[in-house]
């Protein structure tokens, strides 16, 4: 390029200048945006990995369909290339709050994998206390010191699962399993997990594990989204999968036993419970046959009695009447044996006075002693009858004064009427009762020999459990931000290029202006002799200066 070529290249820029800076800056801002979106993606993967290593977040989650136990977790450390492996308890429960029930995801605290970090207030320290999320916090209105009662949502207790259905909020905190605040979902409540809490591992009252947690040895010093990580916990996961059978195998024979013994041990209890209740009823309702008779023969008595006062309250006027009337004849009766008595003594002395008489003939001695013999007789007689009247009288006595003191307790036995009409219904509610929980008995019994039944089905039917060995593309808010970042990526790829295009596009148009404009400068140039290269050069020289 010639001196005046590059004069008239300088005097070009300053004259068209504004032109120049808007290509130029066009170019520039789709490079900040090529060059800002581009490493955004690996930022954001180098941070949470960070976060990761920092809070010991698990490299692979192994969960069984009957649960994880101890032996389990000591087989998969043996395994090569695990590092730290921890057993873990998850439980979803719901918890009162703002008059609505709020999903919660109950977390054991951890000892060295998937660590929860405090940001206010202190970790657990005694078995009934608990850390919280904030979204559990904005969900439900608590604050640090406020106690959360736990539900099941379910027929089955919290104390199942838990020592305590009470915890005292002591501490704020997160783990990385939530990093993006997405807890899943759940079979209780609306299904949607509003928040989690962390408890101390001594709460759990079961011993058998929800998940095991592993990291893998060498995977830290790893980027958690490289192929190198991937293939490294691969490896670890198929080797875990060897295993896996077999383990399963050996928990499915320990349930299957346990299942057998604690169904045995139920059935004997149902057994014992039925003689229990059996025997229980049969006392009850002999019992209640026992005073029902007793009641009857009370009753009976007691009718006996009514009618009795009623039968006196009719026959007492006659009855006395006939008392009076048997005193006057027996005190006549009496009247008339003193007389007999005076005729007695005087055919004694008439008797004896002939006796002593000896003008008296034998003739006249014995007719004395004829009528002596005939008072005597006559007396005798009287005698009986007044005895038997007075007997008769005394018993007729009694029996009035039997009449009078019936009538006199007639409103006490009146009394004892209402009190046995009250025992009467007592007895009928007893009764009642009797039936309602003879009913009860025979209905829970039902429902247990029913239980029985399903249980024995259920332990029949059981299949063999299976082993799901997850790495980290299985927890949803790790793979959530993978997507993030692969979707910022991708729109690094595809934006920048528009602004190029656009770029390309003004620059095209910008310089297809300027040949148009100067066509004459252009036609004077080449009558001088400058050749087509140099003309164009000038031109090459002016877009690539403005984006390059």
């Amino acid at each position: 390029m010639t001196k005046s070529i590059k004069k008239d290249f300088r005097r070009e820029i300053k004259k068209s200048i504004s032109r120049f800076i808007s290509i130029l800056l066009i170019v520039v801002l789709g490079v900040a945006f090529y060059s800002g979106i581009r490493s955004s993606s690996p930022a954001m993967q180098m941070t949470a990995d960070a976060v990761y290593d920092k809070e010991n977040f698990m490299d692979i989650r192994v969960v069984g369909t009957l649960g994880l136990t101890e032996n389990d977790l000591d087989a998969i450390k043996e395994i090569e290339g695990v590092e730290l492996v921890e057993g873990a308890y998850t439980t979803d429960f719901l918890c009162l709050a703002n008059s609505s029930e709020i999903v919660t995801k109950v977390l054991a605290m951890p000892d060295t994998i998937n660590d929860v970090m405090v940001s206010e207030g202190r970790y657990p320290e005694k078995y009934n206390e608990c850390v919280v999320s904030r979204e559990f916090l904005a969900e439900s209105g608590f604050s640090i010191g406020d106690y959360v009662t736990l539900l099941t949502g379910t027929d089955d207790s919290v104390f199942d699962t838990l020592a305590s259905e009470t915890f005292q909020i002591v501490g704020i905190g997160s783990t990385s399993y939530f990093l993006n605040g997405d807890m899943g979902t759940s079979t209780i409540g609306d299904g949607v997990v509003d928040g989690y809490i962390v408890i101390p591992q001594e709460a759990y009252v079961t011993d058998i594990y929800t998940s095991i947690h592993i990291t893998v040895a060498g995977a830290k010093e790893l980027d958690s989204y490289s192929k190198e990580y991937t293939a490294l916990v691969e490896n670890v996961i198929e080797k875990i999968e060897l295993i896996a059978d077999r383990r399963c195998d050996i928990r499915y024979s320990e349930v299957r036993s346990q299942s057998n013994e604690m169904l045995e041990d139920a059935k004997n209890d149902y057994l014992e419970a039925e003689v229990t209740a059996r025997n229980e009823l049969a006392e009850a309702e002999q019992a209640l046959l026992e005073n029902e008779k007793k009641y009857e023969e009370e009753n009976a008595i007691l009718e006996e009695n009514l009618a009795f006062i009623q039968n006196a309250e009719t026959n007492l006027p006659l009855y006395r009447q006939q008392l009076a009337d048997g005193e006057r004849e027996l005190n006549k009766a009496k009247e008339e044996l003193a007389e007999i008595e005076l005729e007695v003594i005087k055919a004694e002395e008439d008797y004896e006075a002939y006796i002593n008489d000896p003008t008296k003939t034998e003739e006249q001695i014995q007719n004395a002693k004829d009528t002596l013999l005939l008072v005597k007789g006559s007396y005798d007689f009287y005698a009986k009858t007044v005895a038997t009247k007075e007997a008769e009288f005394e018993q007729r006595k009694q029996d009035v004064a039997k009449l009078e003191d019936a009538v006199a307790n007639k409103n006490q036995l009146i009394a004892g009427s209402e009190q046995l009409q009250k025992a009467k219904e007592d007895l009928e509610r007893g009764r009642e009762k009797y039936e309602i929980a003879k009913q009860d008995a025979e209905a829970e019994l039902e429902d247990a020999k029913v239980k029985l039944a399903e249980a024995e089905r259920e332990i029949n039917s059981m299949e063999i459990p299976v082993w799901y060995v997850l790495n980290r593309d299985a927890v949803e808010s790790y793979m959530s931000f993978k997507n993030d970042t692969q979707s910022i990526g991708a729109i690094g790829t595809v934006f920048p290029i528009i602004f190029f295009l656009v770029a390309a596009l003004v620059a095209l148009t910008t310089m297809t202006r300027m040949v148009e404009e100067q066509r004459t400068q252009i036609g004077t140039l080449k009558a001088l002799g400058y050749s087509k290269f140099t003309i164009i050069g000038k031109y090459i020289l002016y877009a690539g200066l403005a984006t390059v």
